[in-house]
């Protein structure tokens, strides 16, 4: 079925309720898509709640099996039939109200995030053009090109003045010291964490109070090219976007700044930086602050669990996948990398791909999860896993049999 069909159908549908509960994955991704169904729902006289989850289980919908699930849910194939599911990872849930790319012959890793998908139907509400922005910081978040849909959305801003492009410096921060010495995505060897060697570099590339961004660049290039794989290194100058309506208008800050927030526990903070309320400024920079240290702690702490594999441990879950980001796309590495953290019980895995390793994670993910009594899913480059302490052992196994075969 055409993507604008089942947009316009799920429209329809939120449309003709009074209340809508919404689900969004802690990410960027999912807390702009959330975000964009909230603006379309309130302009079309509807209201609605926000919650950001980190996991999501049936139990937890008890109560609202209509609820609207952002960036998460299309992996599970038991939810009640009547949610609506608004996604780009791999379908399980086969609901009649489920906007995925995925299901349009598209594809969801590059083409179109879960905030694009939202976009599509927040069109199908009413005249939501302006929310183009927060389409934009789910394709940042997730990391995909401007390609496919993603290039639509983005060409339709640009004609309506709602954003513009540029060339420039890419990392999120309020001062350039603070870009280098806070910077996860990429991660930066030799100066994320150190602020003594950023702020030096930041002065021997200044002159008269300017700051030569070329100079700049070229020597951190050189500084962290040994050891960076070469995603690192196009991470730090490029594209930017400049958002003509949202609270931040440069788009990597602002999708840096929701992205900490969900995932540090401060969800409701990511979601009011997307609905647009004013005067969070100091809160959210301490919170993206905080976050972005613990990530870096974690980097450089996460103990290789297993001789023969890039297999790590952290002691923070809500770390862990940017740990895995940096370790095997930041890094070189030649394999998948995994790491663990557990909570409450529950070992919690991230999984990524570095470049040129070519691996389906979302279904090694699934796979492995479900045969250890736990679940998983996600994207062929980047998945997730949850499974029960005691199933360690049992996930490491089904992995290298994986990687073996």
């Amino acid at each position: 079925m055409p993507l604008e069909k089942i947009a316009r159908q799920v429209a329809n549908l939120l449309s003709s309720r009074e209340f809508v509960e919404i689900y969004a994955h802690h990410d960027v991704d999912g807390i702009a898509a959330a975000s964009i169904i909230g603006h379309a729902l309130f302009r079309d006289g509807g209201s609605f709640r926000i919650r950001v989850v980190s996991d999501l289980t049936p139990e937890l919908l008890t109560g609202s099996p209509q609820a609207v699930l952002c960036d998460i849910g299309s992996g599970m194939a038991d939810l009640p039939a009547e949610a609506v599911v608004i996604d780009h990872h791999v379908p399980h849930f086969m609901g009649s109200y489920h906007v995925n790319p995925r299901l349009a012959g598209l594809d969801g890793e590059k083409e179109l995030s879960s905030a694009g998908a939202a976009y599509l139907v927040a069109q199908e509400l009413g005249d939501n053009r302006d929310l183009v922005g927060l389409a934009i910081l789910g394709m940042l978040g997730d990391n995909q090109p401007a390609t496919g849909k993603n290039r639509e959305i983005l060409q339709e801003g640009i004609v309506h003045q709602f954003l513009s492009t540029a060339y420039g410096f890419l990392l999120p921060g309020r001062s350039m010291v603070e870009r280098l010495m806070t910077a996860i995505d990429p991660y930066l060897g030799g100066f994320s964490g150190v602020e003594d060697r950023c702020r030096a570099l930041v002065e021997e590339c200044t002159t008269e109070g300017e700051i030569d961004e070329e100079a700049l660049v070229s020597r951190l290039i050189l500084e962290i090219a040994p050891r960076a794989s070469s995603g690192a290194l196009h991470g730090i100058y490029g594209t930017r976007y400049t958002l003509e309506k949202e609270i931040h208008e440069d788009a990597h800050t602002l999708s840096a700044l929701v992205d900490a927030c969900g995932k540090a526990g401060a969800g409701g903070l990511g979601v009011a930086l997307c609905l647009r309320h004013a005067g969070l400024e100091k809160e959210v920079w301490e919170v993206m602050g905080g976050y972005r240290s613990r990530v870096i702690e974690g980097i450089r702490t996460a103990k290789q669990i297993e001789d023969q594999q890039p297999w790590f441990e952290v002691t923070n879950p809500r770390i862990a996948g940017n740990v895995a980001d940096a370790l095997a796309l930041d890094l070189v590495q030649n394999r998948p990398v995994a790491v663990f953290s557990q909570e409450e019980g529950f070992a919690h895995v991230s999984l990524r791909t570095p470049e040129q390793v070519t691996f389906n994670l979302a279904a090694l993910a699934r796979e492995t999860a479900t045969a250890c009594g736990g679940h998983g899913g996600g994207h062929e480059t980047r998945a997730g896993a949850v499974i029960g302490v005691t199933q360690v052992e049992c996930f490491k196994n089904g992995l290298r049999k994986a990687i073996a075969g």
